[in-house]
């Protein structure tokens, strides 16, 4: 388990330390990325200093999506029943291999889980440009795993 916090803490998702600390990553990691959306900024060095003087970055689009009910969407239309169950297929991947991470499973495990919280992006923006009937909001996410064997 040691070893998969140290990972973590290594990819920049909970430190402010540096974000060339880390070997062989191509992105960054959650605390630089959030940084520069805060900042509308880039991150660049300038004389061997991090800081977030890049090139603009206009905030992300966002959309209206409304709070998700307990138990989730009730009776949804078959292609937004659709997306809901990939969305939670996925979901339920990323926390399959994030626990095997954390059981051993190491760098790949790792790899696999942010794959598939990756493979999430589609189906979730689909989703959250679907209105929700009566109202002004958008349908999104349940992040409900899937139990062993199915809904």
């Amino acid at each position: 388990m040691a070893r998969a916090v140290e990972t973590i803490r290594e990819q920049g998702e909970g430190t402010a330390a540096s974000p060339d600390s880390a070997v062989g990553r191509s992105m960054l990691g959650h605390y630089y990325a959030f940084g520069e959306i805060y900042n509308e900024r880039l991150l660049r060095q300038v004389d061997g200093a991090w800081e977030f003087s890049g090139d603009a970055l206009p905030f992300p689009d966002v959309r209206p999506m409304a709070v998700v009910p307990a138990g989730g969407w009730p009776s949804p239309a078959r292609a937004v029943r659709r997306l809901l169950d990939q969305c939670d297929a996925h979901y339920t991947t990323v926390l399959t291999e994030l626990e095997a991470a954390w059981d051993g499973g190491g760098h790949r495990a790792l790899g696999r889980a942010i794959g598939a919280m990756r493979s999430l992006e589609r189906p979730a923006t689909r989703l959250m440009d679907i209105p929700v009937p009566g109202t002004e909001q958008t349908y999104g996410p349940q992040f409900r795993p899937v139990p062993p064997g199915g809904s």
